[in-house]
């Protein structure tokens, strides 16, 4: 299943979103997916992947960080109880909804990286 890269100007504004649209790795159960928007990053993780490998379940993260004086930065990482339903269709990733198409993802499986663009 290869899906279709990004389109610089029409899909992203952003040349990184742009440049990591271009991975086409597959969705594996337990591993990571990021959500690729105009400008901004979304992390999720697989949570169920059919056997034809065409639909997939996701669970959105919360981050949350905790600053300690010892111990620096750390990233305390959980489950929105909220999942999505995907599917593989017309070479892109599409939400479902009761069986209907209702809006394309651009996703990158094998990675969790979550962006919010401060200008927006």
């Amino acid at each position: 299943m290869k899906q279709a890269p990004q389109k610089l100007g029409t899909d992203t504004g952003s040349v990184n979103n742009w440049v990591m649209s271009a991975n086409q790795s597959t969705p594996e159960v337990g591993k990571g997916m990021t959500k690729l928007g105009w400008s901004d990053r979304t992390a999720y993780e697989v949570v169920h992947v059919s056997g034809d490998g065409k639909t997939i379940y996701v669970q959105e993260y919360n981050w949350k960080y905790e600053t300690s004086y010892y111990d620096g930065d750390t990233i305390l990482l959980d489950l929105k109880p909220a999942k999505y339903k995907l599917r593989y269709r017309y070479k892109n990733w599409w939400q479902m909804h009761e069986d209907k198409a209702i809006s394309k993802w651009n996703v990158i499986f094998g990675i969790k990286r979550t962006y919010r663009d401060p200008h927006f």
